[in-house]
């Protein structure tokens, strides 16, 4: 590809620019806030919960799954699957206040905002594709509380559209958000292999991988890069003509 002409980068979140928290520990450490305590949840049972949680969560990962599911019937799921049974209003108190303390355990990496400050000054767009299960607004808030939210100039939740990754919906969507067609002077980069490189790859789009420190490198990503490396490589390879 002709690196000169890139027209946008779209960003995943999770394991990308933050490091995600466990799901299981999130919800045990609301253990004696007001929601669980109200519904005498031990600490054990928050536990459990959160385990079958991540677990309903995990089963979306994978290819034929492109619908995002009610973020409600999830968290029923994982509840029912430890022989519980609350009422909707309790599921969705218990839910929020999990992906909210879940949230406050993520960890923007620190490469992140000196990687988009060098994107915006190079004036190359950039756009954020998540899936997300749980109450869009929470994600989006704690994207601006973590100063990432003003960097992207479009940000698309899998829960606020109703199609997750790799389905090509929630990509056009972002796309067009951006004013864009798909090519591959599109840049996707994420950290899973189905839901962001199988994704953006049956969009034409060029597809950046971001692994671990010593991480492995299968992948049928174009490229396959640690974060930590991940500003020089885009320096290097799209977008250093941009910022002479």
């Amino acid at each position: 590809m002709d690196t000169t002409q890139i027209q946008a980068i779209l960003f995943d979140v999770g394991n990308t620019l933050s490091r995600s928290a466990s799901l299981s520990s999130s919800l045990a450490d609301i253990a004696n806030t007001q929601v669980p305590v109200k519904l005498n949840l031990s600490v054990h049972q928050l536990l459990k919960i959160g385990v079958e949680i991540e677990q309903e969560i995990s089963r979306l990962y994978e290819v034929e799954r492109l619908d995002q599911p009610d973020w409600k019937d999830v968290w029923q799921a994982g509840i029912e699957n430890c022989g519980l049974d609350f009422a909707d209003d309790a599921v969705e108190a218990l839910c929020r206040a999990h992906l909210e303390q879940y949230l406050r355990n993520c960890e923007v990496e620190s490469y992140s905002i000196p990687l988009l400050e060098y994107l915006r000054k190079v004036k190359i767009p950039i756009g954020l594709v998540s899936n997300v299960t749980g109450p869009s607004e929470i994600f989006e808030r704690d994207l601006s509380e973590k100063g990432l939210r003003s960097y992207f100039d479009n940000v698309v939740w899998s829960s606020r559209v109703g199609v997750r990754k790799p389905n090509p919906e929630i990509y056009q969507i972002a796309l067009e958000g951006l004013k864009l067609e798909p090519s591959r002077l599109i840049v996707m980069v994420g950290d899973h292999e189905i839901a962001d490189i199988l994704g953006g790859k049956q969009m034409g789009f060029t597809t950046v991988k971001v692994v671990p420190h010593g991480g492995g490198s299968e992948s049928a990503a174009d490229h396959v890069v640690t974060g930590a490396e991940l500003q020089k490589f885009l320096e290097t390879k799209f977008t250093s003509s941009k910022a002479s």
